[in-house]
């Protein structure tokens, strides 16, 4: 909160995430999230970290809730929108965090679910990241599948890469979520940090 007023920031490319996964989950209207997300875009104030402190974390969640046992699509959904205030994801808050090169296990391969936001993604980034954070790490930076060389995605976010005034950022071919690193980067065009 700055000045009294809440930035809402990633909401498009986040409200987007759900759509981008309809060839791999099942959808839900695209009137029914909209009309759900409206109702939290004026959080209460007193529930938003000062600036700087953290952030209001918005997660919209698609889960199959109807009465399937096996490998089916479900026969209903259920669509939730989680709030809640966090802090700043890692200890080291708004600041460079270390990073461990991960060159055996892959988050994510070629044709799978790596470009779209579900749950499943999470899981396999699990074991490394806990070895990671053991060594003393923030977390891990994983290789494409296929070369093993080239830098694709971290557990937890994005990644991009600042050179002189160039910003390089991974291919985008399905196996990293497409919205949110070229939208945030966007934004940050003409901060101080880049000159």
């Amino acid at each position: 909160m700055e000045g009294g007023s809440a930035l809402l920031t990633e909401l498009q490319p986040n409200f987007l995430a759900h759509p981008r996964g309809q060839p791999h989950i099942l959808s839900l209207s695209s009137a029914s999230r909209e009309s759900k997300l409206k109702l939290l875009c004026s959080p209460p104030s007193h529930k938003i970290p000062p600036t700087g402190k953290g952030s209001l974390y918005i997660r919209p969640l698609l889960m199959g809730t109807g009465a399937v046992l096996g490998l089916a699509p479900a026969p209903e959904y259920t669509f939730l929108i989680y709030v809640s205030p966090v802090g700043n994801y890692f200890k080291e808050g708004v600041a460079p965090i270390s990073l461990v090169v991960e060159h055996e296990l892959h988050r994510a391969t070629p044709g799978g679910t790596g470009g779209v936001k579900t749950i499943g993604n999470y899981a396999a980034v699990l074991k490394a990241q806990s070895a990671a954070k053991a060594k003393g790490y923030s977390d891990v930076l994983y290789l494409d599948c296929v070369h093993k060389k080239y830098l694709e995605e971290v557990s937890s976010c994005n990644i991009f890469v600042v050179k002189g005034n160039v910003i390089s950022t991974p291919a985008v071919k399905g196996t990293i979520l497409p919205y949110s690193q070229g939208h945030a980067i966007r934004m940050d065009i003409g901060k101080p940090w880049i000159s």
